[in-house]
């Protein structure tokens, strides 16, 4: 027990040696950091909230029609081809359906 309020006097007497702003401070540390704890502690957090609805996707890519089954297609998305709407030697707008996709 004398080692307990031996230490505690020698905290004591460094506490009393320090200047007048630090002694203000130094108790106030515990106090500032409990209050910032407990107060981010509390906010509420951001939640994503999924909605129901349809999917669009688009299939952008680059291609070349040799022939009726033949075709060459590079895809910026993995996906299987199932349906080709183009010929060979057909000239396709932008914006025109050129083949169905699915993946």
């Amino acid at each position: 027990m004398n080692v307990l309020i031996d230490k505690i006097k020698f905290w004591f007497s460094i506490y009393q040696s320090l200047r007048l702003p630090f002694r203000i401070l130094l108790p106030l540390l515990p106090v500032l950091f409990l209050i910032l704890f407990l107060s981010m502690k509390e906010k509420n957090k951001a939640e994503d909230i999924a909605v129901l609805g349809p999917v669009a996707e688009k299939v952008y890519g680059l291609g070349t029609v040799h022939s009726l089954n033949t075709f060459r297609f590079r895809v910026g998305v993995p996906t299987k081809i199932t349906k080709v709407f183009v010929l060979e030697g057909d000239e396709v707008a932008p914006g025109r359906l050129c083949f169905n996709s699915k993946g």
